[in-house]
């Protein structure tokens, strides 16, 4: 993964630069070398992207390199997405199918689901909705019910991916909460006593509290106790804005622990 991350932050940076320089403009060659790294750029990223089937969640120290997998993983556009999407090829096409071709989307779904499923679902399922990227190891159970709400997401089942939201989020809270406020020393079983707006309160300030808080009892709980049921728009938001909250959560334990 390493390798491919610096690759794509080096393509990403060649392109910046020869947009600044404008050297492809109304050269023939240089235009194709130009629309070649484009190419390699899309490449690169969509082979991070596989990686996404395998795991759910990936360790990365470099701050650089952190920030692009995160963007990669929360489908930011990057500037060769605007490049050609100005020359008018349309990146979202699901004919292109983010450059896989055939024999590659067969390999990757015979490895990953049943036969009763469409592999291009289940595929783009798990490359569209991303992984979370930190510097720490997360708990075994965490990363079991992330790659679980992943699945689920792949598979269409959205109120199951709510519930896992709300299930992954209250494991980092709490997790968060061990490493942060009673540093291990209290058992397990006692932090389970603890209610969830209790240790958020100790764990957040200001308007980032305010934020989990929102998230969690307006948008997660409320399918879990059955008053309503989301689309997969919805679903969507909410997994990405979950895993977004964790990876900043994670952030600020990183730091004060160091």
């Amino acid at each position: 993964m390493l390798k491919l991350l610096q690759k794509l932050k080096f393509l990403d940076s060649k392109i910046e630069q020869t947009i600044k320089d404008g050297s492809f403009i109304k050269n023939k060659d240089n235009f194709k070398k130009f629309w070649n790294t484009l190419l390699k750029f899309i490449d690169t990223r969509t082979e991070i992207k596989k990686k996404f089937i395998e795991a759910a969640n990936f360790i990365i120290e470099d701050k650089s390199l952190e920030e692009l997998l995160r963007n990669v993983s929360s489908n930011k556009k990057f500037i060769a997405d605007f490049v050609i999407e100005l020359l008018g090829k349309d990146l979202n096409d699901s004919d292109n199918f983010l450059m896989l071709d055939e024999n590659e989307i067969d390999e990757l779904a015979s490895n990953s689901l049943f036969s009763w499923f469409g592999p291009r679902e289940y595929i783009m399922g798990m490359m569209e909705i991303g992984v979370i990227v930190i510097k720490i190891s997360l708990p075994k159970i965490f990363n079991s019910f992330l790659d679980e709400a992943r699945k689920c997401y792949a598979f269409q089942q959205y109120n199951a991916v709510n519930a896992l939201s709300r299930t992954i989020l209250e494991i980092a809270i709490k997790d968060i909460y061990m490493r942060k406020i009673v540093k291990y020393k209290v058992k397990e079983t006692k932090i389970r006593q603890q209610k969830v707006s209790s240790m958020i309160y100790k764990i957040s300030t200001g308007e980032f509290r305010k934020k989990i808080r929102f998230l969690y009892y307006d948008k997660l709980c409320p399918v879990v106790h059955g008053d309503k049921s989301l689309s997969n728009i919805d679903v969507k938001i909410y997994l990405r804005e979950t895993i977004n909250i964790i990876e900043e959560l994670y952030d600020v334990s990183y730091n004060d622990n160091n």
